[in-house]
């Protein structure tokens, strides 16, 4: 039988005594603890846990008036059962207006069975009421899970999403950095218009499923509401949040597929770093808008806020008619200077120079037509505009980049394109520019644009960097730099092209 923990609380010894052989009387299952004044009572409850407190109304200096409010403080769901030699209506009232849980007169409580009985009594209603409270409480739990989950994806619903967002849970470590992760189903009305609303609650279902394992325990994730989801989680730095959707973009296109042919879903997804002491819930706004840049750009890509500001300035500039493309490029360079690190500068500056002088002499070389020409000086001199939207920490590392690191890198071809072509620079500009960096083995191998102009650029851009101080490489003298394109010749570089770079003037690859 599992013990009654009783404290009791009488000033008078012999009346304390008493009581003692009362509750002994009940049976062997209290498990009894004496105090003999206010202080010692207040002392034994805040060190010990009991099932019940019994004590006299009146211990001088104190009244069950002034003790059971502390009680009731230190030990909230204990009862309390008050005896007393008088049996005024005004001291039984005052007892029970304090939340006692019974009142016993003294000589019954010494002469009858009834204190072990009250005491018992009000411990059972006591266990009872706090099983009522926990089930009370795990059903207002179920309902408020309910209440914040989405049934279809079991994932938080947007009340839940909300309620997070306006809480400390996102904003709690102000040192750190908060990423924040916005995703819409390609396409999604045309997969319920084609294929019905029951494919499209499949495909919903399975996006939240690879979602929710991604997440794992360091992330917040639910459906936004429709085909759009959101995701928190406190990634170090941008590479990692930009790797971590691209994760969840390549689940999407390998694993959910829709019902005719070979035809896979994909997503598009804005992502945003901010330092989590700026966190609000307007925040959403900025992977908003990075996400709408990816669909305009052509869905299932993942794209940063970065992106979408620097192409905004590219549109603002481009709003000038009278610009060339290349004065608004350099023009969008001069705007951003200041937000820009040291290698973002001497890549889109000495560099992009450097490769636009190489890829001139090889086009001049090969007799480019004058369209041709004009659109590789452009592509060759802003072939890494795009890198004005990968942190310039990351370009400068003097080590050799994490797979997530690279994965961000290597998306500055693409974005470059997009710059180049919102500031007018031709399709051939824009083509070399997204191409210059693919394997000539990994492409048709034909002598034509766009990718007769990339892989020239591919080549000047490779002797160019090998040429220069580089943070993670010492610089090679040109001959060894040659040596290194030639074996990559045919492979990594078109042979033609090198055989080209190989013949053209030793002093135009010294003055470049």
């Amino acid at each position: 039988m599992e013990q009654i923990r009783v404290l009791l609380a009488e000033d008078n010894y012999d009346h304390r005594r008493l009581l003692l052989l009362a509750l002994r009387a009940g049976g062997p299952q209290f498990g009894l603890t004496t105090a003999r004044n206010g202080t010692e009572l207040i002392d034994a409850a805040r060190n010990e846990k009991f099932d019940c407190f019994v004590l006299d109304y009146s211990i001088p200096p104190d009244t069950a008036s002034d003790l059971v409010p502390k009680l009731n403080e230190i030990q909230p769901d204990v009862p309390i059962i008050v005896v007393s030699s008088s049996e005024a209506q005004l001291v039984v009232i005052e007892s029970l207006r304090k939340g006692v849980a019974d009142f016993i007169p003294k000589n019954d409580a010494i002469q009858t069975p009834a204190l072990a009985e009250r005491v018992q009594q009000a411990v059972s209603n006591a266990k009872r009421r706090a099983r009522e409270q926990r089930r009370i409480h795990r059903r207002m739990q179920n309902l408020e899970a309910h209440a914040n989950t989405d049934a279809l994806t079991g994932l938080l619903n947007r009340r839940g999403l909300e309620r997070i967002m306006t809480g400390r849970l996102l904003s709690g470590d102000r040192r750190g950095t908060l990423a924040i992760y916005l995703f819409d189903l390609d396409h999604f009305k045309r997969i319920n218009d084609t294929f019905g609303h029951h494919e499209g609650d499949r495909v919903l279902q399975a996006f939240g499923r690879i979602l929710a394992q991604e997440a794992g325990t360091n992330t917040i994730a639910g459906r936004w509401g429709g085909e759009e989801f959101v995701a928190f989680n406190h990634e170090a730095d941008l590479a990692s949040a930009w790797a971590w959707a691209e994760r969840v973009r390549r689940r999407v296109e390998t694993e959910v597929h829709l019902p005719l042919g070979d035809q896979s879903q994909t997503v598009s997804i804005g992502v945003d770093l901010i330092p989590t002491a700026e966190f609000t819930t307007r925040i959403i706004e900025r992977a908003d808008g990075a996400l709408y840049f990816a669909k305009d750009s052509g869905r299932n890509r993942v794209c940063t806020y970065d992106m979408v500001a620097i192409h905004a300035h590219a549109l603002d500039i481009a709003s000038t008619p009278r610009m060339t493309p290349r004065t608004k490029l350099l023009t969008l360079i001069k705007r951003l200077r200041s937000t820009l690190g040291p290698t973002q500068l001497e890549q889109v500056g000495t560099h992009g120079a450097r490769v636009r002088a190489l890829s001139n002499a090889v086009g001049t070389a090969i007799s480019l037509s004058e369209e041709e020409q004009a659109s590789l000086d452009l592509a060759a001199e802003f072939h890494d505009i795009g890198k004005l939207a990968i942190p310039d920490s990351i370009l400068r590392l003097e080590r050799r980049l994490t797979k997530d690191e690279r994965l961000l890198v290597l998306q500055h071809p693409w974005f470059g394109a997009q710059i180049v072509a919102a500031c007018g620079g031709s399709e051939l500009a824009t083509a070399a520019i997204e191409c210059h960096q693919n394997r000539f083995d990994q492409s048709v191998p034909v002598w034509r644009c766009p990718y007769r102009l990339a892989r020239i650029i591919g080549a000047c851009d490779a002797y160019a960097a090998m040429t220069s101080k580089r943070a993670y490489a010492p610089p090679l003298a040109p001959q060894e730099a040659l040596t290194e394109l030639t074996d990559g010749r045919g492979r990594q570089f078109d042979h033609d092209v090198i055989d080209v770079l190989r013949s053209v003037d030793r002093s135009t690859r010294r003055a470049a």
